[in-house]
């Protein structure tokens, strides 16, 4: 009986020492993000592009 009551409080001490979900949040963080830039395709890529989505729509619409 001892046993098991030595054992249930062991589980229940390493149980309760769970570390935090989140880290501290600490001055120095900032919520302010950057967006990259975005890029305007060249000719060639946007008809790669449009070659694909035809193929892709003969493919589906036969």
């Amino acid at each position: 009986m001892k046993k098991i009551l030595i054992l249930a409080s062991a589980l229940l001490l390493a149980g309760s020492c769970a570390p935090d979900k989140y880290p501290p949040k600490t001055d120095s963080s900032d919520d302010a993000y950057v967006l990259p830039q975005g890029e305007i395709p060249s000719e060639e890529e946007l008809a790669v592009v449009a070659a694909i989505r035809e193929r892709y729509n003969t493919e589906l619409n036969p």
